[in-house]
């Protein structure tokens, strides 16, 4: 254990932190007192990924750079991630709904144990469908002290509907719901709770905020950060 630790920089109180960036790295701090209770309240290594943006070549703090002007970027970069994550949970729940609603008034309340329900023209779209079958037969086992599952198992058996199932699984799987579902059921879908807009790029587009919502949930910093996952362009038909 020794020998690995050797290989890592040696740990730091808070304060040795804060001393670092000051003396070694020469970051200007106008209110000692109050950064050290930051450092206290937020991960050294969470801030660092803010910093990098300040350091010149030589690894030192860029002139006129603060603490404060570094936390306020985090800061900004927090609340931004806040607000996108509160637009998000409202968009995967209106998507919930819309699937929940169509998919049991169509193929019944538990419809999606059936892989027939859904479109499987090549072998990795059954891959793909047996996968999301196996995900929602876990669901019990994952969520065995919620309320929605003790109920279903005491009263039905086990068997969990469709517009239980969707509060109880993540949108990347209810994503992935919407793309195995046949054409005509996704155009159904379309017809009914949404406006202008084809299949494929609701599926880009709910792929895309899956992403961005596990980046959300996970602190992830969205500042000056390019995402690798694009949506297709949309563009209004009255434009």
């Amino acid at each position: 254990m020794n020998n690995f630790n050797a290989q890592i920089k040696p740990a730091l109180t808070f304060n040795q932190q804060l001393d670092h960036l000051i003396n070694d790295k020469g970051l200007i701090v106008n209110n000692y007192d109050n950064a050290l209770s930051i450092l206290k309240h937020e991960n050294y290594y969470r801030l660092s990924g803010y910093m990098i943006d300040f350091l010149d070549k030589n690894d030192n703090f860029i002139d006129n750079i603060s603490f404060e002007d570094i936390y306020n970027v985090y800061k900004t970069d927090k609340e931004i991630r806040s607000t996108l994550f509160e637009l998000i949970n409202d968009i995967e729940v209106y998507l919930k709904t819309q699937l929940a609603n169509y998919f049991s008034l169509t193929y019944g309340p538990v419809g999606y144990l059936d892989p027939s329900n859904f479109n499987f023209k090549n072998h990795q779209e059954y891959i793909d469908i047996i996968d999301f079958l196996k995900r929602c037969g876990e669901v019990n086992k994952r969520n065995a002290s919620s309320l929605i599952i003790q109920h279903h198992n005491n009263k039905y058996n086990g068997f969990v509907p469709v517009w239980a199932l969707v509060e109880l699984i993540p949108l990347g799987t209810i994503s992935k719901f919407y793309s195995l579902l046949k054409t005509k059921d996704k155009k159904a879908i379309l017809k009914i709770g949404y406006n202008d807009i084809s299949y494929e790029k609701l599926e880009s587009f709910y792929h895309c905020v899956s992403y961005l919502r596990n980046q959300c949930c996970h602190y992830q910093r969205l500042y000056r950060k390019n995402h690798p996952i694009k949506p297709k362009l949309y563009t209004p038909s009255n434009i």
